[in-house]
């Protein structure tokens, strides 16, 4: 019995984690630097990773690496509205890139190696 009630503990304990890690994140943007938001994302990348959600887990790796990125160039910079707005394209841009390259349309294929290219270059902005 005590068993049952230690495991429903902490099956309880994990729930809302993520969602937690995300609030995290948004104060994180709201009042850290950088640095600050890139850690933020690293939890809440690393959370979905562990749950198994990998759509998820891509989105929020990518957005750890936007903020990681501008935390390399300046790591006591504040994030602003435009770089969640630019992470926000970046991930949109990816899902569409990912239906793109499993279509059977003629020449949808090469239009979806063209953005992965912009996207990589975006990226690395």
């Amino acid at each position: 019995m005590r068993l049952a009630i230690l495991m429903a503990g902490l099956i309880l304990a994990g729930c809302g984690s993520q969602a937690n890690l995300e609030r995290q994140f948004d104060i994180a943007m709201n009042t850290g630097t950088y640095s600050d938001v890139c850690t933020a994302a690293g939890r809440v990348a690393d959370e979905a990773l562990q749950s198994g959600d990998q759509s998820t887990f891509e989105r929020w790796r990518l957005t750890r690496d936007i903020y990681c990125s501008s935390a390399a160039r300046d790591p006591m910079g504040r994030p602003s509205m435009r770089d969640e707005e630019n992470a926000q394209a970046i991930n949109a841009a990816r899902e569409t890139y990912r239906e793109l390259q499993h279509s059977d349309v003629p020449g949808v294929a090469n239009t979806a190696r063209e953005l992965e290219q912009q996207l990589n270059e975006a990226e690395r902005d």
